[in-house]
């Protein structure tokens, strides 16, 4: 703007006067951004976890002459606990089906703490040759 004897006039920008200024961040936007970032981390985290649970599971059902039902582990509990050296680690815990004959079905348990193993139980079920000495009598 040019101040001529009393009266304000607008003159025209030229390029060298425009100065763009980046636009500014709000603190909320910030924290959101922050929020979104650890939500994807621990969604990341916890389809390993039961990728890795349902791996175990696979292996468990193999060794023990068992057959997992439906291919799948359900998320049925998640805390934070200390691991043996103190320090804070996802516990989780997933429940799965099995069958020994294809008629029954029997629940399981598997705890993953952090990415470690920490127990697979099942109930109590029939064993392979209890039923074949059954069928056979």
């Amino acid at each position: 703007m040019v101040k001529k004897s009393g009266l304000i006039t607008k003159e025209a920008p030229n390029k060298s006067s425009i100065i763009r200024q980046p636009p500014k961040t709000n603190m909320t936007d910030i924290i959101a951004i922050i929020a979104l970032l650890l939500l994807g981390q621990f969604w990341w985290s916890a389809m390993q976890a039961r990728e890795q649970a349902l791996q175990a599971v696979l292996l468990y059902c193999q060794k023990m002459e068992i057959t997992l039902l439906d291919d799948c582990v359900a998320l049925t509990a998640a805390w934070f606990k200390r691991d043996k050296q103190g320090k804070w680690r996802a516990w989780r815990s997933y429940s799965f089906e099995f069958t020994v004959t294809g008629y029954e079905r029997y629940q399981g348990k598997i705890i993953l703490l952090g990415s470690q193993l920490e127990s697979i139980t099942t109930q109590p079920y029939r064993i392979r040759d209890d039923l074949d000495n059954h069928t056979r009598h």
